[in-house]
């Protein structure tokens, strides 16, 4: 398994609220956390800082080999649900920083399976063999037009909502989080990035950055976020690439 990820503050912005984190567990196990946190002034940074150390505390502390696939879920989703817990519990117990929260993706990957947990908009990619395809579908408020059909894509990407989550770790003691497993092929790919960058690019464009001929996740990930603050960089930005090699 090849990894790599970088975040930038992007161009506009004073601070970036965005983090993420990538590790290893026993036997191979690999696994990344990306969050964008939310509330500006609300301490949204620290939220996000704060979701992904306390993710890989619990997945550092829980994982165990032998889990089978039941088990590896009801664990990612007791973290996650954990996670929000806390991030809310701190909101709530300091006026500095009500309000706060942050959207989470967390892709773990064992053996030729890849787990993948979401809350809010920030997304994962698959790219295999020529195609692109979301592993996630958006907590929005432009996502919920689509689904209802007022709106298709192409009017979803310049909708002034397009930026309204309708769920985010911290924001409410509840959390409904979704969850997804895919078999991995060798050579695929997973990205797990935030709105700054898919701000400015559709699934074409994404695919064109991500498949290159270089073959060098580095590269490829400094690729993403160049060309993402060459088209304007109003938010921070964070990619999170992932390639399996079949070992």
């Amino acid at each position: 398994m090849k990894l790599y990820g970088r975040s930038d503050i992007g161009k506009k912005r004073s601070k970036n609220e965005d983090c993420f984190v990538t590790g290893e567990l026993l036997n191979e196990v690999f696994y990344t956390v990306v969050c964008d946190g939310m509330g500006g002034a609300a301490a949204g940074d620290k939220a996000s800082f704060f979701a992904c150390e306390m993710v890989k505390t619990l997945l550092e502390k829980m994982y165990r080999t032998g889990l089978n696939d039941s088990s590896l879920k009801n664990m990612l989703v007791s973290i996650v649900l954990a996670v929000n817990a806390k991030v809310f519990e701190k909101s709530e117990s300091d006026p500095s920083l009500a309000g706060m929260g942050t959207t989470l993706v967390l892709v773990l990957v064992r053996k030729d399976s890849a787990h993948i947990i979401h809350v809010g908009d920030s997304r994962a990619y698959l790219i295999r063999e020529g195609e692109i395809n979301k592993l996630t579908k958006d907590h929005s408020v432009v996502q919920s037009m689509i689904d209802s059909g007022e709106l298709t894509d192409a009017q979803a990407h310049r909708h002034p909502q397009r930026n309204y989550i309708t769920r985010a770790i911290g924001i409410d003691r509840n959390l409904k989080v979704d969850y997804n497993n895919i078999v991995l092929h060798r050579e695929d790919k997973i990205l797990v990035c935030t709105d700054g960058f898919t701000e400015y690019f559709d699934d074409k464009d994404i695919y064109s950055l991500v498949q290159n001929e270089d073959r060098d996740i580095v590269k490829t990930v400094d690729r993403i976020i160049d060309k993402t603050i060459e088209a304007g960089g109003a938010d921070n930005i964070t990619a999170v690439l992932m390639e399996y090699d079949g070992e």
